[in-house]
């Protein structure tokens, strides 16, 4: 069957662009023709023979996008449309493909970053014969409403690729971090991620005397990327915190598009650190997750977050907002789960959860001061995100296509 993925391109270092992945994988393994509505690709380098899928390049701006759709649609002429976004995405896409004609059967896997959300803007999982989303409390939110045909089929995360490295150390000693506390935030540069709140952490340790031995490695771009999402200049932020000395981010020609490669598999040769750190270009994402001793996520809201899972399986503890809805029932009990201090109400009907800078504090003191809690932590982190292998997805995957194609 020939399938059109309506989708962040998989060529893409996004959340979304990394689902894709595993999506085109497994739907080639299963025997399908796959072509790609690549969100994102265009103006974006990549070898299309490593993907097992075809993907036609569309702009980042989804507004820029949605008109091509159509014409995509006439050309490939596919037996089924799948829509992979979150909910407020794929009710324009869904807007579009009804606009373009499209009568045939159309599926999706969806994300809410927030729970209770738009119970109008929900009804448009009813044009779909069937919906993937991947955590319970959301399918379990969808059959609350009446909503039939939505499974919960959570996202792999690769043990094999996500493993402790044996050479942390020399990796420590490239990046000029041998004695620091080193703190992860892994997250693209927007507003939800909430990167601010953990430099004014820093600042607060700072005044109590208690900062000397930490540092923060940013994995994002510290100035904005894209226009069009919320996102803060976050050399500005540090620098106005009086942390600037405190925080790293990647090389300068660092773009979160394009990201980095995952695993190289190659030691870094020793060389004396640099007057300030500074993580290696040549380091990989694994590599970087492993330079840490603590990984802190705090979005205010958040479907399924991978860095904390990615970050488990290195061996490495972290921390999370506790929003009692899919960021804690995704870590389970393999976090330290950081009590929001404040909540409101999104525009979308949902609700954020603030953690504050106090509090992550306090939380970054006590994993660092704790070794039995720190191995805890790491024991637990890692059992839970073992749990997340691709057989969920690809069962959900197979449910889905049946329902909508028998």
């Amino acid at each position: 069957m020939k399938i059109a993925l309506i989708s962040e391109s998989p060529s893409v270092a996004t959340g979304f662009g990394i689902h894709a992945r595993h999506l085109t994988r497994m739907l080639a393994d299963m025997g399908h023709e796959t072509v790609v509505f690549g969100v994102c690709a265009d103006g974006q380098p990549f070898d299309p023979t490593r993907y097992p899928c075809r993907i036609v390049p569309m702009p980042r701006d989804q507004k820029e996008a949605l008109p091509l759709l159509p014409d995509f649609l006439t050309a490939e002429q596919p037996e089924l449309v799948f829509v992979h976004y979150d909910l407020g995405a794929v009710a324009r896409f869904a807007a579009a493909i009804r606009s373009a004609g499209w009568t045939g059967p159309m599926i999706c896997h969806f994300v809410i970053d927030t729970i209770p959300f738009d119970r109008d803007l929900m009804q448009v999982l009813r044009d779909f014969r069937a919906a993937m989303t991947p955590t319970y409390v959301a399918a379990n939110y969808c059959a609350s409403l009446g909503i039939p045909n939505v499974i919960a089929a959570p996202h792999p995360v690769d043990a094999g690729l996500f493993r402790p490295l044996p050479y942390r150390d020399a990796l420590r000693r490239a990046a000029g971090l041998d004695g620091r506390f080193v703190i992860g935030v892994f997250g693209r540069n927007t507003e939800r991620k909430q990167q601010p709140r953990v430099m004014m952490a820093l600042q607060q340790l700072r005044a109590r005397g208690q900062a000397d031995d930490i540092i923060a490695y940013f994995h994002c771009q510290p100035t904005n990327e894209d226009p069009w999402l919320s996102s803060w200049n976050l050399l500005h932020v540090a620098d106005h915190l009086g942390v600037a000395d405190l925080v790293l981010f990647p090389q300068s020609d660092f773009r979160q598009l394009a990201g980095i490669p995952y695993d190289a598999n190659t030691p870094p040769t020793d060389r004396p650190p640099p007057g300030r750190p500074a993580i290696p270009p040549g380091c990989t994402y694994v590599e970087r997750l492993n330079l840490c001793d603590l990984v802190v996520n705090v979005p205010h809201s958040g479907a399924f977050e991978l860095a904390p899972l990615e970050a488990a399986l290195c061996g490495v503890p972290a921390a999370v907002t506790n929003d009692r809805s899919a960021m804690a029932e995704v870590v389970g009990d393999g976090a330290y789960l950081l009590e929001p201090i404040d909540s409101a109400i999104h525009s979308s009907g949902g609700w954020q959860h603030f953690v504050g800078a106090c509090t992550i504090a306090e939380a970054i003191l006590e994993i660092k001061e704790n070794a039995a809690l720190r191995a805890e932590l790491i024991r637990r982190g890692r059992a839970n995100a073992l749990r997340y292998t691709e057989e969920p997805l690809r069962r959900g995957l197979r449910e889905a296509l049946k329902l909508a194609c028998g």
